[in-house]
């Protein structure tokens, strides 16, 4: 049985947002983008590596995924 890439999507950040909650996975203070420290989001390279994240705020976060909207889901 394959999964849909929504599925996998949605895995990843239930499997990271455990992560978190457990203490496994940590947010550093600022972007990992443009070193503002406001609210942060995690992304995720590769929907592959749940636990592989980049944690960018708001804005950055946005901006990448306005940018690559179309790779995404073309794949």
């Amino acid at each position: 049985m394959s999964i849909t890439k929504r599925e996998l999507i949605r895995r990843c950040h239930d499997l990271a947002d455990y992560a978190v909650k457990k203490g496994k996975l940590k947010s550093p203070l600022i972007c990992q983008n443009c070193n503002k420290s406001v609210r942060l989001e995690k992304h995720h390279p590769s929907y592959n590596f749940p636990l592989v994240v980049k944690w960018w705020c708001t804005k950055c976060h946005r901006t990448y995924h306005n940018k690559n909207r179309k790779k995404l889901y073309r794949q």
